[in-house]
C-alpha cells in the first residue's frame, strides 16, 4: 500500500454468503463478520486462501437461521434495532457483497448497455465494495467514506495493481 505497508494479519469485513439459492426463489442473503487474509502475496495462493475462509463462512449452521430471524428483527423497535446495527457497523473495516446478474448482454432501447457501475450502502463502514457479473464482465463499485479513506486516489490505485496481479496470475 502507497506510504506504508498496510499489511496486517487481516480485514474485518461483513461479508454476504449469497452462493447458496433460497428454495423460494432469489439468493438468500445472510450477513457475517469475516477476517479476511491479506495474505500470502502470490495472487493464486491468495484467493485459495480468501476461498477456503468464505466457505468456512458460507457452510455456518446458523446462516440458515437467518431467513426466520429477519421476521422477528424486522418487528423490532427503530429506537431498539438502528442503534445496534450502527454498533456492529463500526466493528467491521469494509463491507462487501457479490450480485450474480445477467449471464447474456443487457439492452436498454435498443442499444446494447456497456457497464454497470453497482454502489452498495456503506452502512457504518469506512468502505462498500460491490461486485457485479453480468455476462463475461465484473463490475466493482467502490462507496467509501472521504472521513475514513483520506486517500481515495492511492486505494483506487491499489485496487487497480490487485485485480491486475490476479488476472496475470490467472487466479
Amino acid at each position: 500500500a502507497p506510504g506504508g505497508s498496510g499489511v496486517s494479519p487481516g480485514q474485518r469485513r461483513r461479508e454476504p454468503p449469497q452462493a447458496a439459492v433460497s428454495p423460494v426463489g432469489g439468493n438468500r442473503f445472510a450477513p457475517a463478520r469475516v477476517v479476511v487474509p491479506l495474505g500470502p502475496k502470490d495472487p493464486a495462493k491468495r484467493v485459495g486462501r480468501a476461498s477456503r475462509t468464505l466457505a468456512a463462512v458460507a457452510a455456518e449452521p446458523g446462516l440458515t437461521m437467518a431467513d426466520g430471524l429477519a421476521g422477528l428483527i424486522s418487528l423490532l423497535p427503530a429506537s431498539v434495532l438502528v442503534p445496534a446495527l450502527r454498533a456492529q457497523a463500526r466493528t467491521v473495516d469494509f463491507a462487501a457483497s457479490i450480485v450474480p446478474g445477467l449471464r447474456s448482454g443487457r439492452f436498454m432501447a435498443g442499444a446494447p448497455v456497456e457497464a454497470s457501475w453497482p454502489m452498495g450502502p456503506r452502512v457504518g463502514c469506512a468502505v462498500n465494495f460491490t461486485l457485479l457479473t453480468c455476462d463475461e464482465r465484473l463490475h466493482l463499485g467502490v462507496n467509501l467514506d472521504p472521513a475514513a479513506v483520506t486517500d481515495a486516489a492511492a486505494l483506487m490505485e491499489c485496487l487497480a495493481e490487485s485485480f491486475g496481479e490476479l488476472l496475470e496470475a490467472g487466479a
